[in-house]
């Protein structure tokens, strides 16, 4: 299957091995109460389609500035229904007061996080940026799993700061091919970019891309 994917208007998708192939829309899921664009360019910040455990997941943060909460859909098959299971919905307040948060010594403030990506492999762990850290939420629990600071590349750190502009995949040490190959060449500059901080403990190439940048982390 292939799929298109607008995070304004839905998902168009084609099995280009049908006798007939067919390109058929799939709205996203709705809220009741959406957070307001932070850019009109740029809805990767609180909502994302990411294919992660081998379905099609859709995670969006929602509700209101001082009461939001991330929840996550899984696309039913078959995909031309259009219809989107619930897995997950999270309280963000129930994470902030959570003990593992509390430990880290992270930010408390009101600010909304913005969607960093999906875990390729497991769609119970979403990652989210939050001023100059990154964390991750197991989504059953709503505890803290995973969490660093960073410092984003410039120019271009602020817009960076999204789900848009962020592909993991699962890279197998043991393969003779780097990071690095498996970035289409058309995509690539003249350098990458190694974070050494604990960010690159936990991500451990950051590749910078493109005109408008983007990050392509590996997930271990």
């Amino acid at each position: 299957m292939l799929w298109w994917v607008n995070l304004f208007y839905g998902i168009l998708a084609c099995d280009p091995f049908a006798d007939e192939p067919e390109l058929f829309h799939i709205p996203l899921p709705r809220v009741l109460e959406e957070l307001p664009p932070v850019a009109l360019n740029n809805r990767g910040v609180h909502r994302c389609v990411k294919v992660s455990g081998g379905k099609l997941m859709s995670v969006q943060i929602h509700g209101s500035a001082d009461a939001s909460v991330v929840s996550t859909w899984a696309l039913a098959d078959p995909a031309s229904a259009g219809e989107w299971n619930p897995e997950h919905i999270v309280r963000l307040a129930d994470v902030w007061a959570d003990e593992s948060y509390l430990n880290t010594l992270l930010p408390r403030s009101v600010l909304v996080p913005a969607l960093a990506l999906l875990h390729p492999a497991d769609p119970n762990k979403a990652y989210f940026f939050l001023c100059s850290h990154i964390f991750a939420v197991d989504l059953r629990r709503g505890t803290i799993v995973e969490f660093s600071e960073f410092r984003m590349p410039e120019p271009l750190g602020h817009v960076m700061i999204s789900s848009h502009f962020v592909h993991a995949w699962q890279y197998d040490p043991s393969s003779s091919k780097g990071p690095a190959d498996f970035v289409p060449t058309s995509l690539m500059k003249e350098e990458f970019t190694a974070m050494r901080s604990l960010f690159a403990t936990m991500f451990p190439k950051l590749i910078k891309t493109g005109t408008y940048s983007s990050v392509y982390i590996h997930i271990s």
